[in-house]
């Protein structure tokens, strides 16, 4: 059940998350644009790994308003949270769920069960897939995500 609720076409689970700024923000917020969604941790170091490769993927879509790298940490508090995101300078969109690791809310939507987590949402917020390339995947993820803003 749980993976059939995320098969592709399926409505990706929506949120309500906070930025850095106390900004809210739901998945809807995203309508029109394609979303590559990362769950991770501070303390998750394949998730840190992970970053090292973005800043070469989000260079070849800079151009591009219509898709948006959106991360959510999991971090069990705000000062962890806070404090990888001036650690890392990711960029993209930044969102905080509350609860740490155990029974977070944003995990059990997306069938987290262990980060670094990925999903890739289409631009009227159907799940492509909840498993697309990771970063370090480089021409695999690109293409991933051309495809996913080439359909319509």
């Amino acid at each position: 059940e749980d993976y059939s609720r995320l098969a592709p076409g399926q409505p990706a689970p929506d949120f309500t998350l906070k930025d850095a700024a106390g900004k809210t923000w739901t998945l809807k917020d995203f309508r029109g644009k394609v979303v590559y969604l990362d769950i991770w941790a501070s303390w998750c170091k394949p998730c840190l790994w992970q970053f090292e490769h973005l800043p070469a993927l989000k260079a070849r879509f800079k151009d591009r308003d219509d898709i948006v790298f959106l991360y959510i940490s999991i971090d069990q508090t705000q000062e962890d949270w806070r404090a990888a995101l001036e650690r890392h300078a990711l960029g993209g969109v930044q969102l905080w769920s509350p609860g740490g690791s155990d029974n977070n809310a944003i995990s059990v939507a997306y069938n987290d069960t262990g980060v670094p987590h990925y999903a890739l949402i289409d631009r009227q917020g159907r799940m492509i897939t909840n498993q697309p390339f990771r970063p370090q995947s480089g021409e695999k993820l690109y293409k991933q995500l051309q495809d996913a803003l080439d359909a319509r």
